[in-house]
């Protein structure tokens, strides 16, 4: 029987599955042709407490192992939780280990320990070493309430709470190392927000992605009370998942910890040397997020695929080519409703902010096109649902109007419109698929 969290994990992602708009959750890419590559990512850092006592600090631990290595990481940083008094220490083992009311890191107590802010030294020396930032807010505050395991938590207010605590610390590691981030991975993954907003509103604001992960490299939970048995099991589920299928982790993303665990002790540094050595063995690159996704940019679409090329240069250039759970889904029939959304250019995360005055033809969408050619035909009614079909000969007649109104020259404009015409006889006369979707305004807004 499952559980509740199982439950809601699954409805989540459904719900991601159905969701379209310019920022993508990425938890895993498809496979990079010939080769196996995966990225670490380390949350809660910086970290300057000792990873035992009588050792370095705990990030710098972390810096060196990857180092030695030859791997590259991505740090999910937070700012500072020292601001989040008067709190109360929690039970040791358990979700308020580190504070009832609101996180402490790394530990109850000790926050000047931790943080961008109080220790702006080791967010330089990770940039320098070639690492990446990813965005773990500020105060590292929940986004919204949540009944479990935080039902005692403190969280943020407001959307515009949770933009504000954001972008401090995306201005704050600007200023201090010229650092623009581009991912961000909401603390405890709380998502919602008051109001009926989610992380994904939030992050479409500062032009993030959404940092997931797709295993779990353990280091967090409570500890054994036997810290070598604590290192161990990080180290296990990884062999095993490896020793049943090499290739599994190919394209994958790994939690850890850059921190304590719920029981204040620090196996991850420890775990992370195995582990290493472990993905060494099985041929594995490490490196950063920003490069993994440089290799590999979807889930269920791999670089070597036909349609890759096109898919790829509609996300570049600010369109919206994904469901938010970064799946193409190229087969599945589209709708007016996602044309419309994939037709016009997001901003996010590549191309800039779009001005309001839609002043191009490219900023119509060909939604508009297709409504404004129905209604000229009496047959507008057809486009008015979310999940009314795309008819091919109105795709196809919409794009090429479009040509026809784009700032491009006469040879530019009568090769892309040749290209549309190319890519609708080979679809045949099925229905519009995601993928020839693609496909099309690829060609139409890009020439590709």
């Amino acid at each position: 029987m499952q559980g509740p969290r199982e439950i809601y994990r699954k409805l989540k992602n459904y719900r991601l599955s159905q969701k379209i708009g310019p920022v993508r959750r990425i938890d895993r890419v498809a496979p990079v042709p010939g080769r196996r590559v995966v990225a670490i990512t380390f949350d809660d850092g910086p970290c300057a407490g000792p990873a035992r006592p009588g050792t370095e600090p705990l990030t710098l631990s972390i810096l060196e192992t990857l180092k030695e290595a030859g791997a590259k990481g991505t740090f999910d940083i937070i700012g500072s939780t020292k601001f989040k008094y008067p709190d109360t220490k929690g039970k040791n083992g358990g979700p308020y280990w580190n504070g009832v009311r609101y996180d402490h890191y790394p530990e109850f107590g000790q926050d000047h320990l931790g943080g961008a802010v109080n220790q702006p030294d080791l967010v330089k020396r990770i940039v320098a070493e070639g690492h990446q930032l990813s965005n773990h807010g500020f105060s590292h505050a929940a986004f919204g309430p949540n009944k479990y395991p935080y039902a005692f938590r403190g969280f943020l207010p407001s959307f515009d709470a949770v933009v504000e605590d954001l972008r401090a610390l995306d201005d704050f590691v600007l200023s201090l190392c010229g650092v623009k981030m581009e991912l961000g991975r909401p603390p405890h993954y709380i998502d919602r927000i008051l109001g009926g907003y989610d992380a994904y509103d939030a992050y479409r604001a500062l032009g993030y992605m959404y940092l997931g992960a797709s295993f779990d490299g353990g280091g967090w939970q409570a500890s054994t009370g036997d810290f070598q048995r604590d290192v161990e099991n990080m180290v296990r589920p990884l062999e095993e998942a490896l020793s049943n299928d090499p290739d599994c982790l190919n394209g994958s993303i790994i939690f850890h910890k850059d921190g304590y665990n719920m029981s204040s002790e620090a196996p991850a540094p420890f775990g992370l040397k195995r582990q290493l050595a472990v993905l060494k063995a099985y041929g594995y690159e490490v490196v950063t997020v920003s490069e993994l996704l440089k290799m590999s940019q979807f889930t269920d679409l791999p670089p070597d695929d036909p349609l890759y090329p096109a898919a790829e240069a509609l996300l570049r250039a600010g369109y919206i080519v994904t469901y938010a759970d970064n799946r193409v889904r190229p087969s599945k029939p589209i709708t007016v409703r996602e044309l419309n959304l994939m037709s016009v250019p997001a901003g996010v995360p590549y191309a800039a902010q779009r001005n309001s005055k839609l002043e191009d033809a490219s900023d119509r969408g060909l939604f508009q096109v297709i409504s404004q050619r129905m209604a000229a035909k009496g047959r507008a009614g057809r486009f008015s649902g979310e999940s009314k079909k795309v008819d091919r000969k109105d795709i196809m007649e919409a794009c090429l109007d479009v040509i026809s109104n784009l700032s491009i020259n006469e040879e530019e404009c009568a090769r892309r419109k040749a290209l549309v015409l190319k890519r609708s006889r080979e679809a045949g006369d099925t229905g519009v698929t995601r993928g020839e979707a693609i496909w099309l305004l690829a060609a139409t807004f890009l020439g590709v």
